[in-house]
């Protein structure tokens, strides 16, 4: 599928990061995952000019997505970065072309010193990481932190709220075999939210299917395994918890099983 990378707006206090370099070396990056092509640099400027695009209006969702379709992209990947060389915020979106949805959307702070490749080598990580979003969630602990791959932080729904879902959303279509979840690695107060009843789904296009249906005893760590499916979006859904209390995830991760094809 199509990704159309545009070229950043950077704060004129920053002279250490060079727009084309940043765009080129995100699109290479980009390209080295089979499941898409990052069209061509030259393509896009070409694009913006018939426009008559500035950076600063590339940043609009709508601007975005009109280059996007000129460019029969799937997606169109658009940010800017403001700040000076030492510390900047770095704020980008994964727009997706037909429907206008925003699958990705980041703010990051950049500290020490700042160079092209070092930055694009970080929005590269980025943009590929999937998008996370909870039904419900407690102040300090968004859904992200549920797949940050740090235990030490976790995903918690508010409190009252004993079911509680996490949606995983990729850029492309995943096929995955197992499932993985663990409790934060602080202490064992958080083991009575570990989920105890929940299914883990993915969604075809036009419905929920269901590939595991769980009902585990407490452990710090469980996992399993289902008949591989593929999509973009997937799901845990919690109905409850081992102690009746809010739903916790220090981490939560699909994986594909060694020796089994996607």
């Amino acid at each position: 599928m199509n990704i159309a990378v545009l070229p950043f707006q950077i704060s004129a206090n920053i002279k250490s990061i060079n727009v084309d370099i940043v765009q080129e070396s995100l699109i290479m990056a980009i390209s080295k995952n089979s499941q898409f092509r990052a069209l061509e640099r030259e393509q896009i400027h070409q694009i913006i000019k018939e426009q008559k695009l500035s950076l600063s209006e590339l940043f609009d969702d709508q601007s975005a997505i009109s280059v996007g379709k000129l460019a029969s992209a799937k997606y169109v990947v658009s940010g800017k970065i403001i700040g000076d060389n030492s510390q900047a915020i770095l704020s980008f979106r994964v727009v997706g072309v037909e429907t206008g949805e925003i699958m990705i959307s980041r703010m990051i702070e950049l500290d020490g010193k700042l160079s092209s490749l070092k930055l694009a080598d970080q929005l590269s990580k980025e943009v590929m990481k999937p998008a996370v979003k909870a039904s419900s969630e407690a102040d300090s602990h968004d859904a992200s932190k549920a797949v940050d791959g740090d235990n030490s932080t976790y995903w918690s729904a508010k409190q009252g709220n004993y079911s509680a879902s996490l949606e995983i959303r990729f850029l492309g279509e995943n096929s995955f075999t197992k499932w993985t979840l663990s409790i934060p690695e602080e202490d064992y107060c958080h083991s009575g939210g570990l989920p105890k009843n929940f299914s883990i789904q993915y969604h075809d296009g036009t419905k929920w299917i269901v590939v595991a249906d769980v009902n585990s005893n407490f452990k710090a760590q469980s996992s399993g395994s289902f008949e591989a499916a593929t999509s973009s979006l997937w799901k845990i859904d919690i109905r409850d918890t081992v102690a009746y209390r809010a739903p916790v995830i220090g981490e939560f991760a699909l994986e594909q099983q060694s020796g089994v094809g996607k």
